[in-house]
């Protein structure tokens, strides 16, 4: 096995040389199989572009990953059947935000540490591509493997209705999907969690202990209740909370919030204007 460290490195036939190299993924490192190797499996990272060339796309990162390296990188591996292992390390450029659903003080850390490098637009806009893309092929997406060639595209992207795409986005959107009835059906029962947290609490309120707060109770001074809660006559327990912050949700209020810019937009157009003066005049 070869392996290059950009399409560049490819092109020059200038395969690297070291044991376990770092590769940068927005280089488009390739890797080309020796004549009669071939792979013991399907790597989801690798794109093939003729026989025995692979291209080597982005990694997945983890956010263990992350905590471990301290960087946004993934160690790989790739076998052949003549049992010929190669190492490497893939580097990527963001660390995908998705991954986290409700540790909200471990997104802030992140944020902190990686700041414009921890993301979810990318995922959103992968989301958004494979949908279209979906649309697009229309029956032939069941297939395993689809050939769509870039000069294709346009073909493709011609059957889409031009009287639909004439239309503002909101307007289209609540034509084919029904949006004002399904979001008056979905908000009223938004989904949520019960978080679980250990706080200072009147004693006539505590209803739960945990063992911290259990550890906390002991090592205060006192004999009893009432003198361990001192002045203020408080002890440690445990109080939920209705937690609406769930990716459900997110997702619910992302997408209001961009239903919400477009209908604004809409709003200013000359259109819209006549509408409301005919509205009106009726």
């Amino acid at each position: 096995m070869l392996i290059y460290k950009s399409l560049a490195d490819y092109l020059k036939s200038n395969p690297c040389s070291e044991d376990c190299p770092t590769l940068n993924s927005s280089d488009r490192p390739f890797l080309e199989l020796n004549f009669g190797e071939e792979l013991v499996k399907d790597y989801p990272f690798l794109i093939k572009r003729q026989d025995h060339v692979y291209e080597i796309g982005f990694p997945w990162v983890q956010v263990h990953e992350w905590e471990e390296r301290k960087s946004i990188t993934q160690e790989l591996w790739i076998e052949v059947h003549t049992g010929t292992r190669l190492r490497f390390v893939l580097q990527d450029e963001i660390l995908d935000e998705t991954q986290i659903s409700n540790d909200e003080s471990k997104v802030n850390n992140l944020k902190n540490d990686l700041r414009d490098r921890f993301e979810r637009r990318t995922a959103d806009t992968i989301a958004i591509f494979i949908s279209l893309f979906d649309q697009l092929l229309g029956t032939e997406k069941q297939r395993s493997q689809v050939d769509c060639f870039l000069l294709g595209i346009p073909n493709k992207l011609d059957s889409i209705s031009q009287e639909e795409a004439r239309l503002p986005l909101v307007l289209s959107l609540n034509r084919r999907y029904e949006l004002r009835h399904k979001l008056e059906l979905i908000t009223p029962k938004l989904r949520s969690q019960l978080n679980r947290t250990a706080e200072m609490i009147p004693i006539g309120l505590i209803q739960e202990m945990d063992a911290y707060c259990l550890r906390d109770y002991v090592r205060r001074p006192g004999q009893n209740a009432s003198e361990k809660a001192g002045n203020r006559q408080e002890l440690m327990g445990i109080k939920r909370y209705q937690n609406f912050n769930t990716p459900e949700n997110r997702f619910l209020k992302y997408f209001c919030t961009l239903l919400h810019l477009e209908c604004r937009e809409y709003t200013k157009r000359e259109e819209a204007k006549r509408l409301k003066d005919r509205k009106s005049v009726v």
